[in-house]
């Protein structure tokens, strides 16, 4: 609720402390979704390292489970906060590895978002016509979904 809310320092104590709870217990699984969600609360306030620090964490649990859903989502993820601090290369070739999952799993709302973020770093390394392949195979999904942009 509070990471909802743009209170960042908030859900990050709320998290520690449920982090702290899941240690206790071992669970992993709730270990791996609560570094998630730190990742994604740093994300959000623009502390990249950090992010990806917790991240990390989560793919070692997520691996550990053999979560191949949660592996994927969060290399995409991380390859999107490599796509805000320019490091392309490395966000192209983590989208990739997110894309060969989403694929074999059938998860094509993500699968979509990844689409866009390749559309993104290929057009910023200069390669359209892979940008314009993979913008366009984004479209293609979201009209599936009946999303539109305005």
């Amino acid at each position: 609720m509070y990471a909802d809310k743009g209170e960042w320092d908030r859900a990050i104590e709320y998290y520690e402390k449920d982090l702290e709870i899941d240690e206790k217990l071992g669970d992993v699984r709730g270990m791996a979704q609560t570094y998630g969600n730190l990742g994604l609360v740093y994300a959000d306030k623009g502390e990249w390292d950090r992010a990806i620090e917790y991240y990390e964490k989560s793919l070692k649990d997520k691996e550990k489970l053999g979560d191949v859903h949660g592996m994927a989502q969060t290399y995409g993820n991380i390859a999107f906060i490599f796509l805000q601090r320019e490091k392309y290369d490395q966000a192209v070739k983590l989208f990739h590895e997110s894309e060969t999952t989403l694929t074999q799993i059938g998860d094509t709302f993500n699968l979509m978002k990844i689409y866009y973020g390749l559309a993104e770093c290929y057009e910023n390394i200069n390669q359209p016509e892979d940008a314009e392949t993979y913008f366009n195979r984004a479209e293609e999904l979201r009209k599936t979904f009946g999303i539109s942009i305005h």
